[in-house]
């Protein structure tokens, strides 16, 4: 067996990497990946829309913003995709995947504020 990196770990077993696989290209784009969670990311994209009024006012329109600005949620969809690796997609999954946004969001607000970054 070769080094680890030259592996891919699944469970308890590790497969080596073959060239083929190391050099094969793929035209997959990552919305024909998300469209297997569609429903799941409308969902996240629901709940933080709904958290809206939760902000304080002087907040809140900022937040609307950033949650409301249509990225690639990748945090989220990976959130769904791992789920769907291991049963699929339910309402905890799918308040995770939120938190898991609202975080990310909390950490771009704190970077302005300690960047002092014009709004």
């Amino acid at each position: 067996m070769s080094n680890f990196s030259d592996m891919i770990v699944a469970g308890t077993k590790a497969t080596p990497l073959s060239e083929h696989h190391i050099n094969q290209k793929t035209d997959v784009e990552l919305s024909e990946i998300f469209l297997s969670i569609a429903p799941f990311l409308d969902g996240v994209q629901h709940q933080l829309s709904s958290q809206f009024s939760a902000f304080d006012t002087e907040i809140s329109p900022y937040a609307k913003y950033a949650l409301s600005r249509q990225g690639k949620q990748l945090r989220a969809a990976l959130t769904g995709l791992a789920a769907n690796c291991v049963g699929g997609c339910n309402d905890s999954v799918t308040r995770a995947a939120v938190i898991v946004e609202m975080v990310h969001l909390a950490t771009l607000v704190h970077d302005d504020i300690i960047d002092k970054a014009e709004v």
